[in-house]
């Protein structure tokens, strides 16, 4: 397996910039031999009465891309059946970079939104990671693919279309008109957000990412060599390439330090990945001038549920290596390898091949990080369990701004200052207030249960 080649998948972009490796399928030594005869003779006598009385006619080769997608959809929410119309479209629509900046994974049946990318339609609309998209326009997204929901976001620029979203203790949900626009969103971002601690977010993982940090880290570190503290912001980041993830992790690790994992059914599947320039780029490395300092700097990695895939393994290789104390809500859950393998007649199968681990050993999928420090968005204590909820605003959270909570907690941890818990975290803290504080202190890098 390629690493420079694998995206982290279960994106769906609504902007045309998932990435997948293609191959062409090849045959398993012992396949055909294995097949189940018995469920194959089911399976034709199913395909002939389906053909013969069913109330009205149907294609046999209607029936059997039905069979395949059914099969493979069955795996889970990634993997997916292409016949030769879905594909044409699928290329079709990757070509058309125009869509809403949404990221999103399917959720019992739903469109459940990943995150918003930073600057996007969707973001500025006030749509938050968790929400759920029931329709596009007059279409139920109940029952679409993935493909069909991106296909459907994507279109002209400047061109409209309404989401009905869903969102958690809200009483109803409610229209969200967007209009349509190209991609185009800054990747890395820094500035002090006080004297001697620095603020560097990644929104998401592109080609041109690695460059962008080490470019905005020289900046800062040339207006202030003497930095007290580092916060990583990593919240609503959801992943993109894999040597982009690897590459931000090694910024701030020791040369060769594992980073994550890779396990699969298949050998090559199976794989480590470290710290190095191997693994992250290809030509001159462009981490190789950054100052040792970043090494070692304190550092705080912001996550949240809009943190997924690519971010959620740079966030678990810095906690797993005790080198950051990781802080916010726990993310998205998104750690799987999506393989595209060419099929004869134009058909295509994208299937999962591999989950990804944290050095720790622990799954990502479904599961996410854990951080170190839970903190709530806002100031605002979370409602306790069993009592109604309050909507969250529909407002987009300004990242990096004077009023950003989670932020002003991470700079109150780099300067050994108390820090304001969430609800749940601080009724679980120790009474003592040393004990509190020594614990808030001490970054955890065990693995996640």
């Amino acid at each position: 397996m390629n690493v420079k080649q694998i995206a982290l998948v279960g994106l769906g972009l609504a902007l045309g910039l998932g990435a997948t490796w293609q191959e062409p399928v090849q045959a398993l030594p012992g396949a055909r031999s294995a097949l189940p005869l018995d469920q194959v003779v089911q399976f034709t006598d199913v395909y002939r009465l389906i053909r013969s009385d069913y109330v009205e006619s149907v294609p046999g080769s209607k029936l059997m891309a039905n069979a395949l997608a059914g099969m493979v959809g069955a795996l889970d929410a990634q993997s997916v059946y292409y016949d030769q119309d879905a594909m044409r479209s699928l290329l079709a629509g990757s070509a058309d970079g125009v869509g809403v900046g949404l990221v999103l994974a399917l959720d019992d049946g739903y469109a459940r939104v990943v995150t918003p990318l930073e600057g996007s339609p969707a973001f500025r609309a006030g749509i938050k990671a968790g929400d759920l998209i029931t329709r596009i326009d007059s279409t139920p997204v109940k029952g679409l693919t993935l493909e069909e929901v991106n296909h459907k976001l994507r279109g002209a620029a400047r061109s409209r279309v309404r989401l009905t979203i869903a969102r958690r203790f809200d009483d109803k949900p409610w229209l969200v008109p967007l209009e349509r626009e190209a991609a185009g969103f800054v990747s890395v971002s820094g500035k002090f957000a006080a004297p001697g601690y620095a603020w560097v977010r990644v929104s998401h993982l592109t080609e041109n990412t690695l460059a962008q940090l080490a470019a905005t880290l020289t900046t800062l570190h040339g207006h202030d060599p003497a930095l007290k503290g580092l916060v990583l912001d990593l919240r609503n980041d959801p992943g993109g390439l894999l040597p982009g993830a690897i590459g931000v992790a090694a910024a701030f690790l020791p040369p060769g330090q594992q980073v994550g994992s890779t396990r699969g059914q298949v050998a090559s599947s199976n794989e480590v990945f470290y710290a190095r320039p191997q693994f992250y780029g290809s030509g001159s490395d462009p981490l190789a001038r950054l100052a040792p300092a970043f090494k070692s700097v304190p550092m705080v990695v912001l996550i949240n549920g809009g943190t997924a895939a690519g971010a959620e393994i740079v966030a678990a290789a810095l906690q797993d290596a005790k080198r950051a104390t990781v802080m916010g809500s726990r993310s998205f859950g998104l750690g799987s390898v999506q393989t595209m393998r060419s099929l004869p007649n134009g058909a295509a199968l994208k299937l999962t091949t591999a989950r990804y681990y944290t050095p720790g050993g622990a799954a990502i999928e479904r599961l996410g990080v854990t951080p170190t420090l839970a903190v709530d968005e806002t100031a605002a204590l979370a409602t306790p369990a069993g009592e109604p909820g309050r909507p969250a605003a529909r407002v987009p959270l300004a990242f990096g701004s004077a009023s950003d909570f989670q932020l002003a907690q991470a700079l109150n941890h780099l300067r050994g200052a108390p820090v304001q818990l969430a609800a749940s975290a601080a009724a679980a803290a120790p009474a003592d207030p040393a004990a509190a504080a020594a614990s808030a202190r001490a970054p955890d890098g065990a693995p996640r249960q």
